[in-house]
């Protein structure tokens, strides 16, 4: 999606104002706004990744913490299979 929106914001970019009923202004309002969608795009995206990051980091410690249960609910028979 965000390789989408960067091509057609270049496409944009390359327009005119003669483009634009109008003119200049309307030109300019559309690139700025595209401008804050691209800021606010990549800044969800970053908050994804974060977000992503932590889940794992939850899930490898609840993993752990699942390890440690069976390691003191087990006996060592039990564990060894």
């Amino acid at each position: 999606m965000l390789v989408a929106f960067i091509e057609l914001r270049g496409r944009l970019r390359q327009t005119t104002g003669d483009d634009f009923a109008g003119g200049d202004a309307e030109r300019a309002d559309a690139l700025s706004q595209k401008e804050r969608d691209y800021i606010a795009l990549v800044e969800v995206g970053a908050e994804a990744a974060r977000l992503q990051a932590e889940l794992a980091a939850g899930d490898r410690e609840a993993t752990a913490r699942e390890v440690d249960t069976a390691a003191l609910l087990l006996t060592p028979d039990e564990r060894a299979g």
